[in-house]
């Protein structure tokens, strides 16, 4: 069974807060020690967070001159127009809203972003798909975000369950009360 801290803050505060590593709310950490009180097995605590990854404005796409497949992209972070080099193929209009993450983002598989060049053109960060988000499996196409979401603002401001602690409990026969949430 898994359960999230944020849904389970919810059911029992009613209000919607952030959980995790730097939220508010409930403590991960003092739930489970609290569930094996109960005598619940706690296999393990997973934090969710995407510091760092912001809304991108597409300002302008172009093809990359040496490749078919990619394309050079000019977007606004919120303060300046950096140059990013992306492969998708679903790349919004100028003036699209998508997930990027900037140069030093350390993404949920451990990598951390810095400039690089790819067929001779500087790429500063990247844009960014669910599977590299750690949200989702597709990785054919970026995230696309709503366009009225402001350039620049950070991702876990503006979605919610990005930053959770969800804490996996090993159900016995005995325990059917612990199959749900509200259990």
């Amino acid at each position: 069974m898994l359960i999230s801290c944020t849904w389970l803050n919810e059911l029992l505060v009613g209000a919607p807060i952030s959980v995790g590593p730097q939220g508010q709310g409930l403590d991960a950490a003092a739930v489970a020690r609290h569930l094996t009180g109960l005598g619940l097995e706690v296999e393990g605590i997973t934090h969710f967070d995407l510091p760092g990854v912001i809304v991108g404005e597409i300002r302008e796409v172009v093809d990359h001159a040496e490749s078919k497949k990619l394309h050079v992209v000019q977007l606004f972070d919120g303060q300046q127009v950096l140059q990013v080099v992306c492969g998708a193929n679903n790349l919004p209009p100028p003036g699209g809203k998508v997930a990027f993450a900037p140069v030093g983002t350390t993404l949920p598989n451990g990598i951390t972003l810095g400039v690089r060049e790819l067929r001779g053109v500087v790429s500063n960060g990247m844009i960014c798909s669910e599977d590299e988000l750690g949200l989702g499996n597709d990785h054919d196409g970026i995230v696309i975000l709503p366009s009225e979401w402001p350039a620049g603002a950070l991702l876990v401001d503006l979605v919610p369950g990005i930053r959770d602690s969800v804490i996996e409990i090993g159900v016995t026969p005995n325990r059917p009360d612990a199959l749900g949430h509200i259990g």
